[in-house]
Formats: C-alpha cells, structure tokens, sequence
C-alpha cells in the first residue's frame, strides 16, 4: 500500500455507508455520503469513493446537486456547514464557500440561480447564488418567515417560484420579482391547511409534499393524495406514475386512492428515495444504498467496501502490518485487500470466511458483544484486547449475559472471543447492575495483562491483573501500609521496569507509583502475583497469612508499595491522561494543561519534572492521549485542537501548531487515537470524520540498503513530485552520476532533498538545469562506509 508514497503523503479512510442523498449523471449514481462522495458507475457495478484528498472541503456530507455545467454543488453535515462547487470530471474544486455555517440540508438548481438551506446557531435560511460573468457568486441571505424557524428541510423550484419546507407551513417566494430577503415578500402556499412541511420532492411538473404524515400534490392546483399510516420521511413517483413512500425502515407502495397496498423492509436505516432514469427507485440508508427493481419487486444492494463507521476511539498497528481501529460501532480491520469489520450484535451471529473477491464490497462479520466507547486497544499476535468505557450487561435472544468489560478477539476466529466481565467475577462493577468502565491496558515483558478498572467499586480492585498463567489478580491500595490518598479513577497505565508500574488518574488524584517489592518465597514472582507466596501448597484466596510471616492477612501490611505525585511535586496539573515511558525512570505524562517530562529517582520515591510544559496553550480533555512512534517521538492528540508532535530532540515537527484540519489533511481537529507502523513509517490518525494516515521520516532504522527502491520509473521530467530514492540508512548522501561517471548532482547529508529513510531528486543538476533523457547512476552511501549504485531511466519530454 505505502510501496510508492512519498514522506509527507496523506491518505483518508472513511466510511461510505451512510447515504444521505444522490443525483445520477449519465451512467453513474453519485452519493452524498458521510465520508465523502460515493461513485456507482453502473455499467461496471465499480465504486469510486473521494475524500478530501481528492479536493472535498469536507467530507460529512449532507446534500448533493448538480448544476448546468454539470458541476456537482455540495453541502455537509453539522456542525460544519459547508458548500462547495466540485468539478466531478477533474476531481477538482470549483469554488468553496464556507460562511461558519453549523448544517446544509438541502440545494436547489436552475439555469441560473442556485438556492441553498442552512442553519446556523439554531437560526435558519436560505442563501442565494447567481451566475455572473462565468461563474457562481454569491449574493443574498433570504428569510421566508418573520418568525424564528425550526427548521428548513427542503428546497424546489418551479419556474421562477422558490418553494421552501419548513416546520411553519410550505412558503412560496418569486425570486425573479420580489426580494426573497423581507419575510413579507414571501407567502404560504395558497389553501394548503398544514404546518410542519418535511418534505418537497419535484417529479416532472408535479411537486409532492408530506406534512404531517399526509402526502399532497401541487401542479396548477392543491390536492391531498393520501393519508400515510406513519411518518414519511420521502416520497416519489416512479416513471409509470405509481407513488412510492419511504420510511425509516420500509418501502411503501401506494394505489390511486392513495392507500398503502405493499410494504417491505429493505433491512437497514433508510435517509431518502429516488427515483432513477430507468425508473427504477433508489434507497438511500446507514447501510449503502439499495436499488428497488420495479418489474422484480425486489431490491439490488449496493455497498462499498469501506469501514463500519468514522468514529474510532483506539487503534493499533498489528506485527504484520493490519491497522485495527475499534469504536462503539465496531471494529475495523485494513488488510491488503481492503476492509474487514466485526459488527457487535445482540442478537446475530454470523462467523464466515472472506476471499479477495468479496473485497469489492462491505466485509463484516457479527459476533455478540455489548459495544460501548472503546479506551485502549492492543495487538497480541492474531488476537486484539480492547476495553470499554461504560457497559451495562445485557442478554441476547436466548436470555444468556452478553457483557462487555475487555474483549479479548481473534481476527482469524472472531467467533472465538472471551468476554472479560463481571459474570467471572473477574473485573469489579462500578455498582449492582454491573456497569463497568475500563480505561488503561497494558501487557508487560512477562505477558501479564495490567488493567485500570476505572469504574471498580472496590478501591483494591482499581488496578487488576490477567497473569500469563490465566490467573487473576488485584493490587490492594488499602489497609496498613497504605498512603492516603488513593488510586480512585485511574486513566493509563505503563510498566516501566519489572514490578514497577506508572498509572495516570483523572479528577485531581495525580501519578502514581506502584512497586512490587515483597517476594516471599523468592520464586522471582512478587507476592501480590503469586498464588502461592509462601510456598506452602494452600492457594492465596484459602491462606489466611499468604506471605507466612505469622501475620494474618487481614492485619499485615501491604504486600506492595504505592507512592503519589502531584501538584506538590511539580505537576502542571493533577488530571493525567496518558502517559508513556521510553525509559525505566522517564515519564511523558498528558495532563489537562499540556505535555510533561518526568524524571524519577532510582527507588521512584522521587520526581523532577522538567520545567517547561510542552503545548500548554492546547486544550487537552477526556480522550486526549500520549503516544511514542519508533523513534521515540512523542505524538499528542487532542479531542478538540489537532495533532501535535515533538520530536525525541525536544523540537516540534513540523512546527509548533501542529496538524490540524486547516493546515493538512487532517479530516478533524476532533483526534482520539493514533497507532504506528514502525516498519513502513506509517502514521495512523483516528477523528471524528475517519482515520487519516501520513507518511512520516520515523520509520525503523535500516541496517543495509537491500531494500532500496526507485520510483517512479521510468522518471518523467518536468515533473511536479519528485523521484524518490526510498529505504535509505541513517545519515546517507547521494550522487546522480552519468554512465561515464561524471556527477551531475549532489544530495548530501543535512539536505531538505533527504527526511528520514527517503531522498527526493527534481531530476535537476546541481546548476539547476534538467538533465536529457537516458539512464543514469543512482550512488547512496553513509557516514560508517556502506553504500549501493542502482540505475534510473529519465525521459525529458
């Protein structure tokens, strides 16, 4: 996948399955979707999917229109309205406009005049658009009621009549006459007798309106068609005239008199109907879009593949290089075919295998499990531990639990999870009904699994361990011995060395220490760890005086040591997010007001923290994290402001504002979670709006220059993008020599032509002219003495 990209390229995943509105041009069915623009080229049944890489100003879109030139014009979903001009030829913007709007909902096209219904901080209206000299320009802000609207659903056009769907009645303006922007130049539709119009829909000369349930038709005159059992949320007519119906879950078909004579569900949350050239009628839904085949009465699905969902919470890169992102919708999976989703269910289950074929739509399978925010998220062979923040058990359609504290998940078998909850007895409930909220997972050198029981009710069962063994464990914080203050809602969680631990809390407990110092019978296992930690043949849960020093349990000190550090101590703020630790005694920690440096003593008793916090001025809340890339860069994220990083020199890359959805292609600035492929230096950035990835210059160190590759080839000049000369060692120079020998250029070490493992070359010689056309010498070679000659052809057209 990342084969021939450069450092600096970015990619957007996003998910294409919630279809909100369509327009069909020729041969093709193109989609208003919540992750961009979805493409149908009927002929081939071939998706095209485009996101803001491809130009989109966003890519949460909420209608979708096309105009004379056959631009598509459209606008997205709150809370960021925007409207924007999209050359769907060129895959290219036309114009964007972008007015700090909250919602577009719908877009209205004649020869000359374009009509757009917004809202913005709950004030509704219409913008209007002209064509001047050329082009679209913006021109006037209209308000069809002198009251405060709730809402503006729809927009049609008929002659020179703009119509307009509101919860206040159906308004009808004159654009060509009057000046739509006085409330009082504009009137409701003469004898229609109903409020709370949610529908406009022009077929042909007819416009068809549903208020209240109640379906109307408008041509020369006013009459009601029929009186629908349930709320529509569309309406068409197909090319015989037959009336059609859409619901949140049905197809509905109606006779002359306006009666509902079929019904059918076509499986999934259903947005808007249309009608198609061929007659036929599509179906907008959560779930892709459906085709209803009016001589078959049946449907034709249509769905892409694509992720399950745009929000997710954590992720992790897998050892052979799968991206898993896991969010309350499910998880998803990025394999070298395309994307593989496991759907939570509390009712079907349903576990197949999946071949490369069936990549050219959704893949998902469902398992039962009861889905929530997910926290943490890590890989372990095939298998993946996510936790969940805030489940409350339930039961599927056999009355048996399905709970939800860790998930523990093979993607090869997803049939095969274990479920992690209160039915073992395992994991400590926040209160009687088993609610459960679990944050911070780590696995340490020992293969134990390290859990911060956030929601525990049981203060010495806030920090709980799955040993390798399959044992269960948990870290005692009261009793004598104890500190004072304790560990009440513990965050994240790291093992910094063997038997000691960092955790982070929320709600201005601080950091703390944990150490694993007591070991009774010297078996190398700490006594909080062992089940036997006396040795003498009786299980810990049956010993009253486990360690056998003569003291029972119940009035012997703790078998651990807990420390905290605070404010007191230095720290920017008691509220820790997150936290990692590239070394036994450093510490980055995420608080609420920025990024700190930790330095412990030896016996952890005490902390220096550096005297700077980095991107203070970002503000960082519940879902902010601290990541480590392979070089031991520290990534940062915050839910609200971006992306941030800070390199292992303590310099900002690439600068102190970071990425974020203004300055990149960072599809949020709502970031919740970041993953690395170290390998190929790939970063992957979940938001709000789907997952991003970036090719970044921290990739592994290589040791040889085996895997060198040169791309493109051949290499074509002038050329906007660069040759790249990719798999480099650290600290390597080149030279473009000729055949002959003689050096035509110089990239040495230092040079913007080289970040990280790769070296950019403009196809230029060091006095700046292009060189011909022919085969050139590519000499890499480092600062220790390893080197490599490769060949590159170079047309000059």
């Amino acid at each position: 996948m990342y084969g021939q990209s450069r450092v600096g390229d970015w990619e957007s995943y996003t998910s294409f399955l919630k279809v909100r509105q369509t327009v069909e041009i020729n041969q093709k069915i193109i989609c208003a979707t919540s992750g961009g623009i979805l493409i149908l080229d009927k002929g081939s049944e071939s998706f095209e999917m485009l996101t803001n890489i491809d130009g989109l100003a966003d890519t949460d879109l909420s209608a979708i229109t096309v105009d004379k030139n056959g631009h598509l014009w459209i606008g997205s979903s709150s809370p960021r309205g925007i409207i924007q001009i999209y050359d769907i030829e060129k895959k290219q913007a036309v114009k964007t406009f972008d007015f700090n709007l909250s919602e577009i909902t719908d877009i209205a096209v004649s020869d000359s005049v374009v009509f757009v219904a917004y809202s913005k901080n709950l004030d509704w209206g219409i913008l209007e658009f002209v064509w001047h000299e050329g082009k679209f320009i913006y021109r006037q802000i209209y308000n069809p009621s002198e009251e405060n609207l709730d809402y503006i659903t729809s927009l049609t056009i008929r002659g020179d009549s703009l119509f307009a769907a509101t919860n206040l009645g159906l308004f009808v303006g004159d654009f060509k006459r009057y000046i739509l922007n006085y409330p009082q130049n504009w009137s409701i539709l003469s004898g229609f007798p109903l409020n709370s119009v949610t529908v406009l829909k022009a077929v042909d000369f007819e416009i068809l309106i549903v208020a209240s349930g109640e379906i109307w038709s408008y041509t020369d005159s006013l009459r009601q068609v029929s009186v629908a059992e349930s709320s529509l949320l569309d309406v068409t007519r197909s090319s015989d005239g037959t009336l059609y119906g859409l619901t949140k879950w049905k197809l509905v078909r109606f006779n002359e008199l306006g009666e509902i004579v079929m019904s059918r569900k076509p499986g999934a949350e259903c947005n808007r109907l249309e009608t198609l050239n061929d007659g036929n009628l599509l179906i907008a839904t959560n779930r892709g879009f459906a085709i209803w085949r009016v001589d078959k009465e049946g449907f034709e699905w249509y769905t892409p593949n694509t992720l399950i969902s745009n929000v997710y919470s954590a992720m992790a890169v897998l050892d052979d290089g799968r991206l898993v992102a896991a969010g309350r919708e499910g998880i998803s999976v990025l394999t070298e075919y395309g994307w593989y989703n496991v759907v939570p269910s509390n009712s079907m289950w349903a576990i197949r295998d999946h071949d490369p074929g069936d990549f050219s739509a959704f893949v998902a399978d469902t398992v039962q499990f009861k889905s929530s925010r997910v926290w943490s998220l890590l890989g372990d062979g095939e298998r993946i531990l996510m936790s969940l923040q805030g489940v409350i058990p339930d039961t599927n359609e056999f009355g048996y639990p399905i709970g939800g504290g860790i998930i523990n998940i093979d993607l090869t078998e997803p049939s095969e999870l274990v479920v992690y909850d209160t039915t073992g007895g395992f994991i400590n409930p926040y209160n009687d009904i088993g609610y459960m909220n679990v944050r911070g997972l780590f696995i340490d050198s020992e293969k134990n699994l390290w859990i911060s029981n956030f929601g525990a009710a049981d203060l010495d069962k806030k920090i709980t361990v799955l040993a390798a063994d399959g044992h269960w464990f948990h870290i005692p914080q009261t009793g004598s011995g104890g500190i004072p203050q304790k560990l009440e809602n513990p965050t994240d969680i790291v093992v910094v060395e063997r038997n000691v631990m960092l955790m982070g809390s929320s709600k201005d407990d601080g950091i703390f220490v944990l150490k694993m110092d007591r070991d009774s019978d010297n078996d190398g296992v700490p006594d909080v760890l062992d089940g036997d930690a006396d040795n003498d043949g009786i299980p810990k849960e049956e010993d009253d005086d486990d360690d056998g020093n003569g003291i029972l349990d119940e009035d012997d000190v703790l078998p651990v040591r807990w420390v905290n550090f605070s404010v007191n101590q230095g720290l920017a703020n008691n509220t820790v997010w997150s936290l990692v630790s590239p070394e036994p005694d450093i510490a980055w920690i995420l608080t609420a007001q920025g990024l700190q440096r930790l330095t412990f003593s030896s016996e952890y008793s005490r902390v220096t923290p550096y005297f700077f916090t980095y991107f203070s001025g970002v503000p960082f809340g519940e879902g902010s994290k601290v990541i480590m890339d392979g070089r031991e860069n520290v990534w940062v994220s915050s839910i609200t402001s971006g992306l941030y990083v800070l390199l292992a020199n303590a310099t900002p890359w690439p600068d102190w504002n970071g990425f974020r959805h203004s300055n990149s292609y960072l599809l949020s600035d709502e970031v919740t979670a970041v993953a690395f492929d170290n390998k190929r230096g790939v970063a992957y950035i979940a938001t709000s709006k789907g997952i991003n990835s970036l090719r970044i210059p921290f990739a592994e160190e290589r040791k040889t220059y085996d895997h060198v590759t040169v791309f493109p080839s051949p290499f074509r000049i002038p050329s906007t993008t660069p040759m790249v000369i990719d798999g480099l060692m650290d600290n390597s120079s080149l030279k473009i020599v000729m055949l002959s020998g003689r050096v035509l250029r110089d990239i040495k070490l230092g040079s913007p032509s080289i970040r990280g493992y790769q070296a950019f070359w403009d196809g230029k010689t060091n006095s700046g002219d292009y060189v011909g056309t022919g085969v050139y010498l590519v000499a890499i070679y480092s600062e220790t003495g390893e080197s490599y000659v490769t060949k590159i052809a170079v047309i000059r057209e």
